[in-house]
């Protein structure tokens, strides 16, 4: 039987870490996942530190950073994924905006254990298969920063895709039109988690258990309305589900765009090696035409 969902509003929750200058960040965690979802104030420096591979940084909402490392230092001035190295590193906040970090759980325990939620996971869940890196870069570990705006939408591709050795990214563009309700996509994952990140905009969350000829492990319907910046977790394996927005939320822009990010962890951003079944990638733009697994933890980022 899969875990129950967990769903997390941010706003209802204290953040777990303040800084000076009033960054407050929010760390909630899957199995896999780590997700840090700071609302980031000019001056202050997000720092972490004993990571044991690299990690991403999604910059929205007007944000700019600078991403420092022993191994050299990058600037973010407008949309983008930024890939960061192993070890200690500093994201510095040089405009305010959203600022989200994405980690692989297994290389980042210290950091793991800020979560709020740390205390599902003192059990892991053995639905979810285990987490493997992928090859290092061709090139070394260095900050790598892509501009949003640079890599536009292909015909016929589902989004945008990035990645390094522990996350993988998948940006869809945003649309202000709502999904049609005749062609929605319910879905189950056998061996990795779903995390449903909202940066903008109201979801109901629709989860089912299908039946089994045992009845003890039979369960409601869940349709969970959650309210932006939220995160949802979804486990496997055998949970089917679906997301819808809610209502527009008065945004001038993209009351329901999608951001997909997968880690080699979540959503963000797919796990490396969790299964047999692989695929190409012939868009990730270091390392095109890479073979990856295709059994990963999701992680969905709905921006309005």
């Amino acid at each position: 039987m899969p875990r129950p969902a967990t769903y997390r509003e941010l706003r209802s929750a204290a953040p777990d870490e303040q800084l000076t200058h009033g960054t407050a960040t929010w760390w909630t965690r899957s199995q896999a996942l780590l997700i840090g979802y700071s609302t980031a104030s000019a001056g202050d420096e997000l720092a972490v530190d004993d990571v044991d591979g690299e990690y991403a940084v999604l910059v929205l909402d007007g944000a700019q950073a600078t991403i420092e490392h022993t191994t050299g230092s990058a600037s973010v001035t407008e949309p983008a994924i930024a890939i960061v190295p192993p070890g200690a590193s500093t994201v510095r906040v040089d405009a305010t905006g959203t600022i989200i970090r994405v980690l692989a759980a297994a290389t980042a325990p210290s950091l793991s254990a800020r979560a709020s939620n740390a205390a599902d996971y003192t059990a892991p869940d053995t639905n979810v298969a285990t987490f493997a890196a992928w090859p290092d870069p061709p090139d070394g570990h260095h900050p790598r920063v892509y501009p949003l705006s640079e890599h536009p939408l292909e015909n016929g591709k589902l989004g945008r895709i990035f990645r390094c050795s522990t996350v993988m990214v998948n940006v869809l563009p945003e649309d202000d039109r709502p999904r049609d309700p005749m062609q929605l996509s319910p879905h189950h994952h056998d061996d990795f988690e779903q995390v449903s990140l909202q940066v903008h905009g109201d979801y109901v969350h629709h989860m089912r258990v299908p039946w089994t000829p045992d009845s003890s492990t039979w369960r409601d319907d869940d349709h969970r309305r959650c309210a932006a910046p939220a995160v949802v977790v979804i486990p496997p394996p055998a949970r089917c589900h679906n997301s819808t927005e809610h209502e527009p939320v008065g945004r001038a822009h993209a009351p329901l765009a999608d951001r997909r990010l997968r880690t080699a962890a979540s959503r963000l951003l797919r796990t490396p090696r969790l299964g047999a079944q692989r695929r190409r990638v012939p868009h990730a733009p270091w390392l095109a035409g890479a073979v990856v697994s295709v059994r990963v933890v999701e992680l969905l980022v709905m921006l309005a």
